[in-house]
């Protein structure tokens, strides 16, 4: 049934026919499974009640059979690699400049941040799911991952993120924030334009 021989040898020795009944071999089968599917079509029409193998042969089978084909990607998988490998960089971000060494950051730079990391990649070019994620959204993740070493601040109706030991913020030190924040502007604006140019020089190698 599995190589449509009669005799074979293993070895320089004849191997033994085995037998097994049709229909409870049938019911083992996976008709999703492409291999099983030849099989399943190869005996339908079989008008024996037993079918006969080679143990080797049947081994073999069962292990061609077993291994499974790799599951393609979907566009919703690569779409939420990418949210991981922007959350990561976000994640690294406040671990080093919040966390460690105090600083703050508006909210909505750092979602810009998140975006325009998803931005350079081809495969995260979704507009629809982009355009989906908000800056609560991120919010939602940064408080997940940073509950006990982060705060968030309204203040004139923006909102910062900020570490955990900072009781208040002065309309000075607000101010200055503000004008940083421009200068983090600048720098995304920078960054994707250098990344632009590079993709331009490399299409016309």
């Amino acid at each position: 049934m599995f190589c449509d021989q009669k005799t074979k040898k293993h070895r320089s020795k004849r191997l033994p026919l085995h037998s097994c009944d049709k229909k409870d071999f049938l019911s083992k089968l996976d008709e999703e499974n492409e291999n099983h599917k030849e099989f399943i079509n190869k005996f339908e029409n079989y008008s024996l009640s037993k079918i006969y193998y080679h143990h080797p042969c049947k081994l073999e089978f069962s292990y061609k059979t077993s291994v499974k084909k790799e599951t393609p990607k979907s566009d919703w998988h690569d779409l939420r690699q990418h949210h991981q490998t922007a959350f990561e960089e976000i994640s690294a971000l406040i671990n080093e400049n919040i966390i460690k060494k105090g600083r703050c950051y508006f909210l909505t730079y750092l979602h810009r941040y998140y975006m325009e990391i998803l931005n350079e990649s081809e495969e995260g070019n979704s507009t629809k799911n982009k355009g989906s994620f908000t800056p609560h959204n991120l919010e939602i993740k940064i408080i997940k991952a940073f509950d006990k070493q982060i705060k968030f601040f309204i203040i004139q109706n923006k909102k910062l993120v900020a570490p955990k030991n900072l009781i208040s913020i002065d309309d000075q030190s607000f101010e200055y924030l503000k004008d940083e924040d421009i200068l983090h502007k600048a720098a995304l604006l920078l960054r994707k334009s250098i990344l632009q140019t590079e993709k331009k020089n490399c299409h016309n190698l």
